[in-house]
């Protein structure tokens, strides 16, 4: 039987594939769009993928010790990332 830690541990880390999943998709639309997209959507766009490249990390680094803060980091971008390709959509 699972402990309430474990549980609550193995909830993050599945909420976490979901999210960094999520945001991969984002990503990658991202920088299709980019690719036409202004000097102000590729410096956005450095920010994002440098805060991208920083959460995957921290995921490799936490391991199985997945943080509730690194899910609130991965809804965050996902947050950002939606509203940065919302705003460049041409």
């Amino acid at each position: 039987m699972q402990t309430t830690n474990q549980h609550t541990a193995d909830k993050i880390r599945d909420a976490i594939k979901g999210e960094l999943d999520e945001l991969q998709q984002l990503a990658d639309e991202a920088r299709l769009k980019i690719n036409l997209g202004s000097k102000d959507a590729k410096d956005g766009w450095e920010d994002l993928e440098l805060r991208l490249e920083n959460l995957s990390s921290a995921i490799r680094r936490e391991g199985k010790q997945l943080k509730q803060e690194t899910l609130a980091a991965a809804r965050s971008l996902r947050g950002d990332l939606r509203a940065f390709l919302t705003s460049y959509s041409g």
